[in-house]
């Protein structure tokens, strides 16, 4: 997961930074922050990057975060991304739930209200079924199921690559399998299970990712393979 602060007042990001890096630590979770002076700069950002949660201030010198969020839901449609309002004054936050925010916080910030908030986001998320969560030591990590690429078991290990990274976790790829959601990740191979979403080309004998992967479809398999991109292509 991907979190991003944007505001003016560099004590205020340093300050919010440490908040999440201890809500990090007392969860046992992990995600990655990224902060911002302005809303231009995250504006620029957002061309490239898929942000979670961003925690908005309202006021700057020049555009305002209101000016960013009406821009975001209405010019980009995007409502996936999780707003957060931050703001010293409460006389915003009334006009800002045409914006659909997540919730509000006020400077400065308590941590109670900040665990919350993040509480409340994580369950909504794992409710909603669109994030794989597994546990890597004593630490929880969440990944949204579409940007998995594919599960690769190595050992008695599984790693999971996705578009951001590559990751490893102590689990049996069968019992992966049994909890994933068949129409969207199959299996290719004893070794191998595959985000049909990901997949660029099929043979016989192997496939072809779309970030340019080959990888090899065994026969036990390749019945099935067939049969449920017929069912997602249309044949």
């Amino acid at each position: 997961m991907k979190f991003a602060i944007c505001d003016d007042n560099l004590l205020f990001i340093k300050s919010l930074e440490k908040y999440l890096a201890k809500y990090q630590i007392d969860e046992k979770t992990d995600f990655q922050i990224d902060s911002f002076s302005s809303v231009e700069e995250l504006s620029k950002a957002c061309e490239d990057e898929f942000y979670n949660i961003i925690f908005l201030d309202i006021e700057f010198p020049e555009k305002s975060g209101i000016d960013f969020a009406n821009s975001l839901r209405f010019s980009k449609e995007d409502f996936k991304t999780e707003i957060i309002f931050v703001s010293g004054s409460e006389a915003y936050f009334r006009e800002l739930f045409s914006f659909q925010p997540f919730g509000f916080l006020k400077k400065p910030i308590d941590y109670k209200d900040l665990k919350n908030i993040l509480d409340s986001y994580l369950k909504k998320s794992r409710a909603a079924e669109n994030i794989f969560s597994y546990k890597k030591n004593t630490s929880t990590y969440y990944l949204p199921f579409e940007d998995i690429i594919y599960f690769m078991s190595s050992a008695r290990k599984v790693e999971v690559f996705s578009t951001e990274a590559s990751d490893s976790f102590y689990a049996r790829l069968d019992d992966l399998e049994d909890k994933l959601d068949p129409k969207v990740f199959i299996r290719v191979h004893k070794s191998f299970l595959v985000n049909m979403n990901f997949i660029d080309s099929i043979s016989p004998s192997s496939i072809i990712l779309k970030n340019g992967k080959t990888i090899s479809v065994s026969e036990k398999y390749s019945k099935n393979i067939l049969s449920l991109l017929e069912g997602k292509f249309g044949g």
